[in-house]
């Protein structure tokens, strides 16, 4: 098996294991709603964060030359699918968007740094 495969997949774990542990404190700090809204916003974010880095993975397989505008492609797709997962979620009742929003916005932007650490110093697709 590939080696940024089997990193991909560990760091899928590890970050799937952290969530699972901010998410049971977040269950005895919060209200359940509140905790409901968070767990759906941490899995938005995990989804979006593991699915950039196959694609990156992806990219970087086929060693394109043009790779940039699949980034950005990538980029695009994570932004429509955000988008439309908000407008879907916004029209069941039982979700506060606002702190859906917040909490997505929060494990979005650690799950970004965390691309950006793990692809610029070179620990995954050297």
């Amino acid at each position: 098996m590939d080696q940024d495969l089997i990193k991909i997949k560990k760091v899928a774990i590890f970050s799937l294991i952290s969530l699972l542990v901010i998410g049971v404190a977040c269950f005895f700090i919060f209200e359940f709603e509140a905790f409901l809204n968070i767990v759906i916003g941490q899995a938005i974010a995990l989804v979006i964060f593991i699915g950039t880095l196959f694609s990156y993975y992806i990219i970087n397989r086929r060693k394109l030359s043009s790779s940039l505008k699949f980034v950005l492609g990538s980029f695009l797709v994570k932004l429509i699918f955000s988008g439309m997962v908000f407008y879907l979620l916004s029209r069941l009742n039982f979700i506060n968007l606002l702190i859906l929003l917040l909490s997505f916005l929060i494990f979005y932007t650690i799950f970004l740094s965390l691309e950006i650490f793990l692809i610029y110093r070179k620990l995954l697709f050297k």
